[in-house]
């Protein structure tokens, strides 16, 4: 697995040695970030379920000016600390060993990028949604991303927020939200 694009292009990073942490697959990474091309640079950007950090050391290197990397896994915290030593990108991460609720509690700035890649069948799409409906953390015209399974279906409107884009990838989809009253 590799960085794709910006500052840290070409880079490879640690990956898991086995499956208990799922990866964003590099074409959704790429499809990702394709589509949040006007809004990465500059931006605060949360990665909950972080897994590897793959995508958040992808914002960082596409000019996200600081990087919120969140997971309770041991192994996970380790290999993304692996990473951000790995490609120099400190000075812009902050990694919180915690479960995502409680780290949002912790995060005391807005954040205008939340890319969330829960665990597929254990239920988390609306949890997250609701969690970030209740505090406020999410910028006046702040993005919410959720990768998730193709069987998971994800509604029209959900709390604050309302999806204006939705994409899939083969098994894989990504939902986007904003809030209901925001403009992009």
């Amino acid at each position: 697995m590799r960085i794709i694009a910006g500052e840290f292009k070409g880079r490879k990073l640690e990956t898991p040695p086995n499956y208990e942490i799922r990866p964003t697959s590099e074409m959704v990474k790429e499809a990702l970030f394709s589509i949040l091309i006007n809004d990465i640079y500059g931006s605060t950007f949360l990665d909950l379920f972080s897994g590897t950090g793959a995508v958040g050391i992808e914002a960082c290197s596409r000019g996200a000016e600081k990087v919120f990397l969140v997971d309770k896994s041991r192994e996970s915290i380790s290999i993304i600390k692996k990473n951000i030593n790995k490609i120099g990108c400190q000075d812009r991460v902050t990694v919180l060993a915690s479960d995502y609720k409680l780290a949002l509690d912790r995060i005391k700035t807005n954040v205008d990028i939340v890319f969330a890649d829960p665990p597929y069948d254990e239920g988390y799409n609306f949890e997250i949604l609701e969690s970030l409906s209740e505090r406020d953390v999410l910028s006046d015209n702040g993005i919410v991303i959720i990768e998730h399974s193709k069987r998971a279906d994800l509604p029209d409107e959900f709390g604050i927020f309302e999806k204006y884009k939705y994409k899939k990838y083969g098994k894989t989809c990504l939902s986007f939200f904003r809030k209901k009253d925001s403009r992009l």
